[in-house]
Order: C-alpha cells, then structure tokens, then sequence
C-alpha cells in the first residue's frame, strides 16, 4: 500500500483522535501507546501532503483540511460499526445461546459433559443455590434452572425429574447408628449434625429428589431439555 494510500486503521484512528481532542486520548481508547497514534497521523499527513491536525491547548484540533478528511473517516468509522454489529447478530443467530443456572456440584460434574453435548448450542452457565435459581427462571434471567429441592414451588413451572442422589449419613464405627442400614430424619432429631447448604430440620433432611430415569442418564436428560429450549429460543 502506498503513502497515497492510506492503511483504513490510520483513517479510524484519525476519526477518534477528532472525537477524543488528543492523541493521549485516543491511545487510552484504543489501549495503543502514544507513538504508535503519532506515527498513524504522520502516514496520514504525508499522504494528504498537508497538515491535519495543530496542536490546540493540551491537545489537537483539526485544520481545514482535517475537518474534511474527518467527516470521511466518520462515515468509515459508521460502517466500521455497523458490520461489527451485524457480525455478533450473524454469530448470535448460528447458534443459539441457552442460559442455564444450577448448583456449584451440578456444575462441576453432570453438566460438564452436558455442554459438550449439546454442540453447537452455547451455553451461558451461572452458579446459584435453588431457591435464587428458581428465582432466576421465574424472572426470565435463565432458561432452564438445575436444583435439588423437592419443595411445593409457588411459582408455575415445568419440572423435569432427572436423577435420585441419597443422602449419606456418616457416624464414628462406635456410634449407635453406625450398624444401621438406613436411618429417617426423625432420627437424627436428638442428634448435631453438620449438614449442607440445607439447615438441619427433620422435614427439611430428605431425599434429593430431581430423580433418574430408568436407563438414562442426568447428561442426556439435560441435554435434551437444552436441546428443547434451543428449539424454542430460535
């Protein structure tokens, strides 16, 4: 490319120094350092064959012919704009994004493999304990919410069980519950246990129930259920 041609970079670059009032200000904008906006104007000056730009206070201004080659570059600047955001629709409109929350354990584990399965869907994956889970999905902030409460909701949604997961009791080998094959929640009543993120109340130690299916298993239910609202979303 000849000096008479200028780089289309040094033609923005020009547009912002205008808006901006200082190459100090541009190099800040475009995160650039100071030397390489100056060389950008010099190539620019050199192919125009006149000054642009004079200096004005603590920064530029444009000359005439600056002010010229400025409404120019601010229509480059226009499109330039435009075509990226016809890019991000192009790319939002090829793939769907599904946004999913669920607890820290669902997101470490099933639902790894989940994400990978449901390509070419994205996945915008959040972290919430169920009850702001459920909160999320009834404000419309998520797409499909991963929980483990069997609790009445208030809310009206749909529930799709994926898996059982039994809550696990550990004592000392001498403790009196230690022979037991399964012990209930009234009987832990007398005792402190250190629990999850669910306080200790008998009605309140059950069963997680999100419950599996015969034969399948939680990473083809969810993928399904992800590819369902992909459907629905596009």
């Amino acid at each position: 490319m000849s000096e008479l041609e200028p780089d289309p970079r040094s033609l923005l670059v020009f547009n912002v120094v205008v808006e901006e009032g200082s190459m100090s200000a541009a190099a800040r904008r475009l995160g650039w350092t100071h030397p390489a906006i100056s060389q950008h104007m010099q190539r620019l000056e050199r192919a125009a064959g006149t000054a642009l730009l004079i200096r004005y206070g603590r920064g530029v201004r444009p000359t005439a012919a600056g002010v010229e080659l400025a409404a120019a570059t601010a229509v480059l600047a226009g499109a330039q704009s435009a075509a990226a955001v016809t890019l991000r629709r192009l790319g939002e409109a090829g793939s769907a994004v599904v946004r999913v929350v669920a607890f820290p354990t669902a997101c470490a584990t099933f639902l790894v493999d989940t994400v990978s399965a449901v390509a070419p869907v994205r996945v915008q994956l959040q972290q919430a304990e169920p009850e702001a889970a459920m909160a999320m999905l009834a404000e419309q902030k998520a797409d499909l919410a991963v929980v483990f409460d069997d609790e009445p909701s208030a809310v009206q949604l749909e529930r799709i069980p994926l898996f059982d997961d039994e809550l696990v009791l550990v004592v000392p080998e001498v403790h009196v519950l230690a022979a037991m094959p399964k012990v209930s929640p009234t009987q832990l009543s007398e005792y402190t246990v250190v629990a999850g993120c669910v306080p200790l109340d008998p009605p309140l130690i059950r069963r997680i129930s999100v419950c599996r299916r015969a034969g399948r298993s939680a990473t083809e239910d969810v993928a399904r259920v992800l590819q369902e609202i992909c459907a629905q979303v596009t």
